[in-house]
């Protein structure tokens, strides 16, 4: 096996953004699962165009942004809570449409039913335990 052998599996130019603190619009590009190659874990991922942002560290507008949430872990819950949120400020669905079915729908094809759509969100980052940086996201229907 040479040095190069992997090489064909690599992707480039796919380095994540995330969102710093900031309220933001924006356009949703892609809703989908992803089984992380290292950790085995899986994230609902939501990728989108930044339209607009406020805040001193906002992400820049034109900017590729990522949000990930883990699912499953210690607070299984919370991440179900998160997911729900996030889809219900996208789709305009109230609380009880939100179910399994609703969700695997939303999933197919990267999440082609919201593309274009438009969402707002408000990011608060807050220091943690162990020296790093926690974003909670706050979604809610765009305001255009």
């Amino acid at each position: 096996m040479g040095i190069f052998s992997n090489i064909g599996e690599q992707e480039v130019g796919n380095a994540t953004v995330y969102l710093t603190s900031g309220q933001y619009e924006l356009s949703v590009q892609c809703v989908k699962l992803v089984e992380s190659k290292k950790t085995n874990n899986t994230y609902f991922v939501v990728e989108g165009e930044v339209l607009s942002a406020s805040g001193e560290y906002a992400t820049p507008k034109g900017a590729y942004v990522s949000w990930l949430c883990k699912l499953g872990g210690e607070h299984p819950e919370t991440a179900l809570k998160d997911v729900k949120s996030c889809l219900m400020a996208i789709t305009g669905a109230a609380a009880k449409e939100v179910t399994e079915d609703f969700v695997n729908k939303v999933l197919e094809n990267d999440g082609e039913l919201l593309w274009d759509k438009v969402v707002g969100v408000r990011v608060e980052e807050k220091p943690t335990k162990r020296g790093g940086v926690f974003s909670k996201h706050f979604w809610n229907p765009a305001k255009s």
